[in-house]
């Protein structure tokens, strides 16, 4: 039976390669119409979560050039995330390589709206990073409960330096996120809620 220890380094694998395939397959086809419309759509999501709340709050520290208020609100939304990751680990773990299929189209369609957006590349990974890092502790604490019977946090707390280390790097990576993310916002400017689809389809 595989330790905990092998698990997570096991599931940290599976989300490096696995995102790292995901990105450049998608890379291949994001001009293919159906992924092109996804990430169009995509876009458009998230900038209209940006305009509501609580999320307006970080939209107009980006009009502000408040660097460090939308560094912390993106951080905070992040490492929410990151923690659900971890307690969704045995979904989340070979989920991650499929969602990066969709980050080429996603900055493709960023690139029409604000000319190129290599940056957007940078943060998907770092966030992806952080989620991964937290998912590969819950995949395999949450995988070494169901094999053992053990609770996940005597699991986790029994390695308890790999544990601490894989998710301060889960933390440090989704703060680099937000901060290149808002760094990009406010250096290429907050952008309204685009067009309906069918104004852009």
């Amino acid at each position: 039976m595989m330790r905990y220890e092998q698990l997570v380094v096991m599931a940290t694998v599976v989300v490096a390669l696995g995102s790292w395939a995901g990105y450049l397959l998608g890379a291949g086809v994001a001009d293919r119409p159906a992924l092109a419309g996804l990430g169009r759509r995509l876009y458009r999501q998230k900038l209209d979560a940006l305009s509501r709340a609580p999320l307006n709050r970080y939209a107009a520290a980006v009009r502000r050039g408040d660097l460090a208020t939308g560094t912390l609100i993106l951080a905070a939304l992040i490492l929410a995330k990151s923690l659900f990751s971890g307690l969704l680990g045995l979904l989340v773990v070979p989920y991650l390589p499929l969602a990066m299929v969709l980050i080429p189209a996603l900055a493709r369609a960023a690139d029409v709206e604000t000319g190129p957006t290599s940056w957007l590349i940078r943060v998907s990974a770092l966030q992806m990073a952080s989620h991964g890092l937290a998912a590969a502790v819950g995949f395999a604490a949450t995988l070494t409960w169901l094999l053992t019977g053990r609770s996940p946090l005597a699991v986790a707390s029994a390695s308890s330096a790999l544990t601490a280390a894989l998710l301060l790097g889960s933390a440090v990576t989704g703060v680099l996120a937000a901060r290149l993310e808002a760094v990009g916002h406010i250096r290429h400017g907050y952008l309204p809620v685009p067009p309906p689809a069918s104004a852009v389809d």
